[in-house]
């Protein structure tokens, strides 16, 4: 069963009063620095550490060839995408998912995480 969903509160209106009907906690999760810099930072060292393992997704591998990093003067980062219409969405929620994880004590039920 699904318990949570993070999400980013842009444009998320109807989506949320739907998923909150079905009984889904949801837990608001931005996209900026504060929010993204230690899902990155976990999603880099697992990905390199042979701990994510992907199905094959032409969308997530779009996404990844989409995006780029952006760091702040802190040296925080978060996921960026180009100015045109190209999408790293699947890769951002991926992010979200790695974080909400991180939060709970299900990160240390199991080492490999599945996108």
């Amino acid at each position: 069963r699904l318990n949570q969903i993070a999400f980013d509160q842009y444009n998320a209106a109807t989506l949320t009063q739907n998923l909150e009907s079905e009984g889904i906690e949801l837990v608001r999760w931005g996209q900026h620095f504060r929010y993204m810099n230690a899902p990155l930072r976990e999603f880099e060292r697992r990905l390199i550490g042979g701990q994510l393992a992907f199905e094959p997704n032409p969308l997530l591998e779009s996404c990844v060839q989409n995006a780029s990093i952006e760091t702040n003067a802190e040296g925080h980062i978060r996921l960026v995408k180009p100015a045109d219409n190209r999408r790293i969405d699947l890769l951002v929620a991926s992010a979200m998912a790695l974080g909400l994880t991180l939060a709970t004590e299900s990160y240390y039920d199991s080492p490999v995480l599945l996108v």
